[in-house]
């Protein structure tokens, strides 16, 4: 058997059990978790205007509020809780995929914790963007780009988790490169 044919079957048993139980994991995980980038979205929010504001609820769902100056927070929308497990679905995907990858054990813990923090950060990333999306459609809701976007966010948790892992682990999959012996330049 070849040795990339091994490799991938390896990654494919390896990712056929971890999947399963990273998501069983992230049911639990998943409400700190979002409670996390919510509140790092909810900061960054703060950078734009008119300054909107995030709340996590009971159910995993959000309700979006206006932040105006001296006034009440005006709610805005609110979002299921089936609407964003989509959104937050790379955290289950990106430790499977990370963990199946067949590198050292040493190398593949760095690319598990370098890959959940570029996920964070795409999280955070993401939630800001659909709430500044979202208030986009709010005041003009024909708007091509506002409507482009939100829909390229609300479904980057299925592909940002598969690109992220193909970006981290692209020369693993790759063939080794092979060095060309050089010559010695002669001097005339």
């Amino acid at each position: 058997m070849k040795p990339e044919l091994r490799r991938a079957l390896v990654f494919g048993l390896q990712f056929l059990i971890l999947f399963p139980i990273c998501l069983w994991l992230y049911s639990f995980v998943l409400p700190s978790y979002q409670e996390l980038v919510v509140g790092a979205a909810n900061l960054l929010l703060r950078a734009f205007w008119p300054v909107l504001s995030v709340q996590v609820l009971a159910d995993g769902g959000w309700h979006t509020f206006l932040l105006a100056p001296g006034a009440e927070a005006t709610f805005v929308y609110g979002m299921r809780p089936g609407a964003l497990a989509l959104i937050y679905v790379n955290l289950a995907l990106v430790p499977a995929l990370l963990g199946a990858t067949p590198v050292p054990l040493a190398q593949r813990l760095r690319l598990l914790v370098f890959g959940l923090l570029l996920l964070v950060v795409f999280h955070v990333l993401a939630v800001t963007g659909l709430v500044r999306t979202w208030w986009c459609l709010h005041q003009t809701p024909d708007d091509f780009l506002c409507q482009g976007l939100r829909g390229a966010l609300k479904t980057s948790g299925q592909l940002f988790g598969v690109v992220q892992w193909a970006l981290l682990t692209w020369s693993v999959w790759l063939p080794p490169r092979r060095r060309v012996a050089s010559t010695p330049k002669r001097r005339v």
